[in-house]
């Protein structure tokens, strides 16, 4: 079974519009991985993220993160 997470279509809009469609990508991509909300990421998982989502640094991660938390 493929899991399905609900998106506003325009949480896409105003992600394109404001510049953080690859930090909501990244978000999607932490909802599908751990549906239950919390996740304790160590460095394997994050290198796990950086490999699927082509992220190159891992600098840029952290900051993906402390926009997500923010």
């Amino acid at each position: 079974m493929t899991p399905e997470i609900s998106v506003p279509i325009q949480l896409f809009i105003d992600a394109q519009q404001k510049g953080y469609a690859k930090k909501l990508q990244f978000f999607l991509s932490l909802k599908l991985i751990y549906k239950c909300g919390k996740a304790k990421l160590d460095d394997g998982e994050l290198l796990f993220l950086e490999l699927t989502e082509e992220i190159s640094s891992r600098k840029t991660t952290l900051k993906y993160i402390d926009f997500l938390v923010e």
